[in-house]
């Protein structure tokens, strides 16, 4: 994906692309109706993908993968990678991350947080959310939530292990 440009905009332009060339006859409508028939949701039995999250939400898909196989989340993110969709996979281990980057040699993966990401543009930073955890012990979960807040283009002020006895320990950082 071009640098600066959202998943929005791109996977936009590839869809009015598409009903262009159907509109010049470039694309038969049968060949259209073909690209379009997953364009809701693809089924593959054990999992169904939100294709149409990113239009409607503005945001990809995300992926739980804790509990699912090895298998399956390839699957799911090779059918993220055919579409040229971004994908978020959480909860992945690294036999997950070692797998994928043989399909996509640009995905990334934060080993902390299990999250691996596939296909997704660096987003111009707006605005700023603060992390607070009260403990050392949320920090995996922190690490998630600050990969995808980034992913949404905010700027993340870590704050941890503030406590959740002591009031000064929250205070300390105003």
């Amino acid at each position: 994906m071009p640098s600066g440009s959202t998943p929005v905009t791109v996977y936009s332009q590839r869809l009015k692309r598409l009903l262009q060339n159907i509109q010049a006859g470039e694309v038969s409508v049968a060949q259209g109706l073909h690209a379009l028939r997953e364009l809701p949701f693809s089924d593959l039995a054990y999992a169904k993908l939100d294709h149409h999250r990113l239009l409607r939400r503005g945001f990809p898909e995300v992926v739980y993968g804790k509990g699912k196989t090895v298998g399956q989340i390839v699957s799911i993110a090779e059918r993220f990678i055919q579409k040229g969709q971004p994908v978020v996979i959480t909860r992945a281990s690294a036999a997950v991350a070692a797998r994928l980057k043989r399909k996509d040699r640009s995905m990334r993966y934060d080993a902390g947080s299990g999250v691996v990401v596939l296909n997704f543009p660096a987003q111009r930073m707006r605005g700023s959310v603060a992390l607070v955890t009260a403990g050392t012990s949320d920090m995996p979960v922190a690490a998630e939530a600050k990969i995808i807040l980034e992913l949404m283009g905010r700027r993340v002020v870590e704050i941890y292990d503030v406590g959740v006895a002591g009031l000064h320990r929250l205070m300390h950082h105003l």
